[in-house]
């Protein structure tokens, strides 16, 4: 090939390549968006079972406040 036609390829892909750059670049901004979204879940379950935990003692609190009073029949 004759330069003139390989600076006429050169050309015709450096729009393809400027396009594969930016995306890439956006691949990248979404998996950073992604682990920070994985992150936000891993919180959320946490805290999730933090407040079941909670629930679930005060639940047993009240219930061995009314069997100590004869509100509740004791559990066998």
């Amino acid at each position: 090939m004759d330069n003139e036609t390989i600076e006429t390829i050169r050309q015709l892909l450096t729009p393809i390549n400027n396009k594969l750059d930016s995306m890439d670049l956006k691949i990248s901004e979404m998996k950073i968006q992604i682990d920070s979204l994985k992150l936000d879940m891993k919180t959320m379950e946490y805290e999730n079972q933090k407040h079941y935990r909670e629930i679930k003692q005060d639940t047993e609190t009240i219930m061995t406040i009314l069997e100590a009073r004869n509100l509740l029949p004791k559990a066998l």
